[in-house]
């Protein structure tokens, strides 16, 4: 604190001589008890940055957290709407090597409908990879393992 001027009437009495009258002067509290003063406001100071960057940290998790969650979900929804998609592939398969069997199609186009549908399904297996690599991230950063699952 700064140094306040304060100021007052005095009377102050002896044996022969009284004096009466304004006093003036300064006032400022000195600590001379209160050591450290600099240290424990540092301290606090550090503790309100520990906890700021606690909050921050706090928040960070708890967007990624949402972050995983949603993209797990997608991941899960459309893997599991392209594995519905695919399950008409074996009559795709039944119908080219009907062709191909009473010579309506030739040896190149049987074999590139056979490669589309297996890259299609190489295609739905490595989206289901993915849902379940987004699944273990979202169980990692719980910490705990998923009771719903929904990994289909």
């Amino acid at each position: 604190e700064f140094p306040a001027l304060v100021g007052g009437w005095t009377v102050i009495e002896e044996d022969e001589t009284d004096f009466e009258g304004p006093v003036f002067g300064f006032e400022w509290n000195v600590p001379l008890f209160d050591r450290r003063q600099g240290e424990r406001t540092r301290s606090d100071r550090a503790l309100e940055v520990a906890r700021a960057r606690l909050e921050l940290s706090r928040r960070q998790a708890a967007a990624e957290l949402d972050a995983a969650r949603e993209s797990y979900d997608h991941l899960r929804v459309v893997a599991h709407e392209v594995a519905e998609t695919m399950s008409g592939t074996e009559t795709v398969i039944e119908a080219a090597t009907a062709e191909f069997q009473a010579g309506e199609s030739a040896l190149t186009d049987f074999l590139e409908t056979l490669r589309s549908v297996t890259d299609s399904r190489l295609a739905v297996l490595e989206l289901h990879q993915a849902a379940l690599a987004a699944h273990r991230r979202l169980e990692l950063s719980v910490g705990r393992p998923l009771t719903d699952g929904g990994s289909q």
